[in-house]
């Protein structure tokens, strides 16, 4: 090892023809730095310098960790360590890591929901007829009521409110029907097929629908908690939930609704009155990432299939994700998607796609972005709070009853980010499991610890 870095350092005396940048104090026909000095090539000298240190900790890791786990460690693009990294397994929540970034990919980072509220909207105010509340399958509509509980797992939101404000503004002050809701951009599918209806009852998840409002929660505690889930009521019927929640804030404002709430279509060619968008869906993954929001994955999916598939159907936008596997290269050998969530125990997803997926976002994406953060936010709140990490890993957690996943990016002192993925199946998600998961976490923020990195970094 010493001899290949002595070796870099002593052919610096070679240097490039191509022409020196603006500015750069350089000679013509020559660059600022040598073509093969030792700092251009940071990462790759950090890495043979560092990693005997890495790998033995990094095998301890592997060796007490259940005998089905697969765990691979990546800077730059080069891999430091890898056990089982082809092993396809269950990823539990590490799914919603591939649902970010191919929904992303799908529909782009600027894409935006849109809530339309449409009808015949006479000169005098009246809307004659029903009012129809459209449903653009925004997961995250809402009321200020459910915001307030959410607190600061609040994150984006599209706000229910101002969308009633917006009718007002254009003047309706009666509806002689009644406030129609539309789910139809989405099928009428409540849960994903074949999974079980406890997934509802645990309240893993509200109701699936395109038009739904607090997630399909009709009341929930004034604070949330992970224990107040139990508190939480679903919605029977999503849309006709919404349409009687608008009535409500319709008349609040002082708009008289003749009809009671009711879920249906919109008929072809009824004009809009009002719209209101959703924030972009960067800010939509940051929050299904840093809380794990189930329902926010799994309608990303079904987006995926209106936008790009056969429909507003898990079926499709899966179908849609696994294309796009292929266009963006991703090393897709074994892995099944059967939901975006990571809920179903039919999943399997490798540590090298997630390496190879969280590389090719970056740490600076708007997935690395949304990962929770080591002792300060998200579901990494309550770990990783010794000084040594917090702070220094941002994460994606996964957990079903035997099965454990982290997955995401380290931040050691000096060095670049270390990309790592860990599924461990087949063992009980115990506190021995996490402290495994801690130890994982000190070794890799410890990378090139007591190296002399700044001598190393481009100039």
């Amino acid at each position: 090892m010493l001899f290949v870095l002595v070796l870099a350092i002593g052919v610096g005396s070679v240097r490039s023809t191509a022409p020196a940048s603006a500015g750069s104090g350089a000679p013509p026909g020559s660059s600022a730095t040598p073509l093969f000095s030792a700092r251009r090539v940071p990462v790759l000298v950090q890495s043979i310098a560092a990693k005997p240190k890495l790998v033995p900790e990094l095998l301890s890791v592997a060796a007490a960790s259940p005998t089905e786990t697969c765990l691979a460690v990546d800077v730059a693009g080069r891999s430091l360590f890898a056990s089982n990294p082809s092993t396809p397994l269950v990823p539990a929540s590490n799914q919603k890591i591939v649902t970010a970034q191919l929904a992303l990919d799908v529909l782009g980072p600027d894409h935006r929901y849109r809530t339309d509220v449409g009808g015949t909207l006479g000169a005098d105010g009246t809307v004659a007829g029903d009012l129809y509340l459209v449903g653009g399958g925004d997961p995250v509509l809402r009321t200020r009521a459910y915001a307030d509980y959410l607190g600061d797992q609040a994150g984006a939101g599209t706000s229910i409110e101002d969308l009633a404000d917006a009718v007002v503004a254009r003047g309706v002050r009666r509806v002689s029907g009644s406030v129609v809701g539309d789910e139809s951009r989405y099928d009428g599918e409540r849960l994903v097929p074949g999974w079980p209806e406890r997934y509802l009852d645990q309240h893993q998840l509200g109701p699936l629908s395109a038009l739904e409002v607090n997630q399909s929660f009709t009341s929930f505690p004034d604070t949330y908690s992970e224990e107040g889930l139990a508190d939480l009521e679903n919605a029977g019927d999503p849309p006709k939930f919404a349409a009687a929640t608008f009535t409500e804030l319709l008349e609040a404002r002082g708009v008289e609704v003749d009809g009671g709430p009711k879920a249906g279509v919109r008929p072809d060619g009824t004009a809009v009155i009002a719209s209101v968008t959703s924030p972009p869906l960067t800010a939509i993954v940051h929050q299904m990432l840093n809380r794990s929001d189930n329902q926010i994955a799994e309608l990303l999916v079904k987006e995926a299939g209106a936008v790009e598939g056969d429909g507003g159907s898990t079926r499709a936008g899966l179908a849609v994700f696994a294309a796009a596997f292929d266009r963006l290269g991703l090393p897709s050998a074994g892995v099944v998607m059967h939901d975006g969530s990571g809920l179903g125990y039919d999943n399997r997803l490798t540590c090298a796609l997630l390496s190879a997926l969280l590389t090719r976002s970056g740490d600076d994406s708007a997935i690395a972005d949304g990962l929770a953060v080591a002792g300060q936010r998200g579901t990494l709140r309550d770990r990783f709070e010794d000084p040594a990490t917090n702070g220094r890993i941002r994460a994606k957690t996964g957990t079903l009853n035997d099965v454990s996943s982290l997955s995401g990016f380290a931040d050691p002192t000096g060095a670049p980010p270390l990309v790592f993925a860990y599924i461990a199946n087949g063992a009980p998600v115990t506190p021995g499991l996490l402290d495994i998961q801690e130890d994982l976490g000190r070794a890799l923020v410890d990378y090139g610890t007591g190296l002399p990195l700044g001598e190393l970094s481009p100039r």
